[in-house]
């Protein structure tokens, strides 16, 4: 009879755990879809320890759903005249950046949770430079719920100087156009989101664990790279490079220079491209469509297939091996083995674009026209 209350008791535990955890996520979809908005009820108990002669503040929040939204912490502006770059350093927040036709700079913290004075962020202007700094760090222990945290960002249409984010948890959206100097955004965990245009001189975006989303990007240089994470553009133009550890690369349109595009583990896909460069991934599959190439096109997987797609005018020298697999084509080609596995071309009348393949176990497969 004892064993049985005692399995009794566990059973009404996890039942207890499992409604708790399911109300949490149900608010958590509710504030998703209003906005952003999240009700809160918190019981909280903060401890002070004394560790090394500084105070450490741990929030014990047992319950993050109930009456509460997200509310504005701090709110303050600043005149853009001589300000040549801004600096965003954020903690642990979500960003995001619009433009406005106000002639100052906005920023806005809000959060679901009451924030210190202490944690808010901080402004500061040295030669031009002006770094919103981020508050103190608050190490939150939560139990059920979330914490929603964000920092807005209004820049005036006018202002043609250099943005810099930096964030080590949250995501980063941008909510217009952008026509800025450069652009550059490092996170350690979180996504990168734009569905408008974005036109600078250089942009860089590098993360640890996340995605970019870019819906149009027309830079002069370019460098991108996740470590863990997807890569995901519409229209891309310029120079540079495209780096993943772990995730797929997709750009639907590429007008660029040269290029360098690689991946560990993950597909690289580009449905238009035109420029002078290299793609390589270790595993995965490479699928690249050319409207024009320029000097050369060099593509090479160590675990996977090629195909590539030619326009009709374009004039190409074809250089392809694989060590496990077959080449083929749509177009004369000589094989230079039994196996079929090294072949040469020469298609057009010239001037000749370089086509280098390459790959270790997978196929190749080229096409010319439609």
């Amino acid at each position: 009879m004892k064993k049985m209350r005692i399995i009794q008791f566990i059973q009404l535990v996890l039942l207890v755990v499992v409604a708790v955890s399911l109300i949490a996520f149900l608010s958590f979809v509710a504030r998703s879809n209003s906005g952003g908005r999240l009700s809160t009820a918190n019981k909280s108990e903060t401890v002070k320890k004394e560790k090394s002669g500084s105070s450490v503040d741990l929030d014990f929040n047992f319950f993050s759903v109930g009456m509460g939204q997200l509310t504005i912490q701090k709110e303050e502006s600043v005149s853009q005249n001589g300000i040549s770059a801004i600096e965003l350093k954020a903690d642990s927040a979500d960003i995001i950046v619009s433009i406005t036709d106000d002639d100052t700079i906005k920023i806005v913290e809000s959060s679901t949770k009451k924030l210190r004075e202490n944690e808010v962020f901080t402004l500061t202007n040295q030669n031009g430079v002006l770094t919103i700094g981020k508050g103190k760090s608050n190490r939150s222990v939560v139990f059920f719920g979330w914490n929603e945290h964000r920092i807005e960002l209004f820049i005036p249409k006018s202002y043609i100087g250099d943005l810099s984010l930096y964030s080590s948890s949250g995501d980063t959206r941008f909510l217009s156009d952008l026509n800025l100097g450069s652009l550059s955004i490092e996170q350690a965990s979180g996504d990168v989101k734009s569905s408008y245009n974005i036109k600078v001189q250089t942009f860089n975006s590098h993360l640890a664990s996340g995605d970019i989303y870019l819906n149009a990007l027309a830079c002069d240089k370019f460098s991108l790279g996740a470590a863990s994470g997807d890569i995901t553009i519409g229209s891309l133009e310029g120079a540079g490079d495209i780096e993943t550890s772990s995730g797929d690369i997709l750009v639907k349109a590429f007008n660029g220079g040269n290029y360098q595009i690689r991946t560990a583990s993950g597909d690289v896909k580009i449905q238009s491209a035109e420029g002078t460069g290299e793609i390589s991934t270790a595993s995965g599959d490479i699928d690249v469509s050319y409207v024009a190439v320029g000097d050369y096109a060099k593509l090479s997987a160590a675990s996977g297939d090629i195909r590539i797609g030619l326009s009709e005018n374009i004039s190409f020298e074809m250089d392809a091996r694989c060590t496990s697999g077959e080449i083929s084509g749509n177009f004369d080609m000589i094989y230079r083995n039994k196996k079929e596995n090294e072949a040469e071309a020469v298609v057009g009348e010239g001037p000749y674009a370089k086509l280098i393949v390459n790959t270790t176990s997978g196929d190749v497969y080229v096409k010319r026209g439609k």
